[in-house]
């Protein structure tokens, strides 16, 4: 597997993702992923692709160029 830069739109997004599960992390009071349930680890991922989509539709709909 190649190593592939992220995009600005990639980028932005897989941080807004992480922002997103590591609050709800804060929110259970957990820091470490090998203690989290197996509903907390499911929601924490969800967290991370749902935060990463929704930035991603709002920087595609900016019509900002992702470079």
């Amino acid at each position: 597997m190649t190593d592939k830069a992220l995009t600005l739109y990639e980028a932005r997004a897989l941080a807004a993702g992480g922002n997103d599960a590591g609050s709800y992390l804060d929110s259970i009071g957990k820091t470490d992923l090998a203690t989290l349930e197996q509903t907390e680890w499911t929601f924490f991922l969800s967290t991370i692709l749902k935060g990463y989509a929704e930035a991603m539709r709002v920087a595609v709909a900016s019509g900002e160029a992702p470079f």
